[in-house]
């Protein structure tokens, strides 16, 4: 994953490049520095589109949305003992592919991977402070 000091590492190496007029090395450096940020504008699309569905599960499973939870969740059995926090939802089995990509079917294991304190949030903002906080720590964001 690339942090924004390597982008500006990057930067600041095609920049002496570009003063020193080495025509290889400013073209190894100009695809380089291309590559490191287009991956760094395709994470951060990521996380965006991904954190705002959690947000929006979020809102739909605390009743914040107008929206019956059963009508695209259910809540998973979590007196069988299984580990993680008290809203775990159950993901079915589907045969298609198109099913898969459904919001209410791939949101699950992203949704189930969450840790207790960051889904018992009492409000929406502290759900994305902590959900930022849970990625910051597990290195998934920087």
């Amino acid at each position: 994953m690339l942090s924004a000091t390597e982008l500006r590492t990057a930067n600041l190496q095609l920049d002496s490049c570009l003063k020193s007029h080495s025509l290889k090395s400013v073209l190894d450096f100009q695809f380089l520095y291309q590559f490191f940020l287009i991956q760094f504008i395709l994470i951060l699309i990521f996380f965006l589109f991904d954190s705002g569905d959690l947000i929006e599960t979020f809102k739909i499973l605390t009743g914040r949305e107008h929206v019956n939870y059963s009508k695209f969740f259910e809540l998973a059995d979590v007196t069988s003992g299984q580990r993680g926090h008290s809203l775990k939802l159950f993901k079915p089995r589907c045969r298609t592919t198109v099913r898969q990509n459904f919001f209410s079917l791939w949101i699950v294991n992203e949704w189930n991977k969450l840790p207790q304190d960051v889904v018992e949030a009492p409000s929406i903002n502290t759900f994305k402070n902590r959900l930022d906080r849970h990625w910051y720590d597990t290195g998934i964001q920087s």
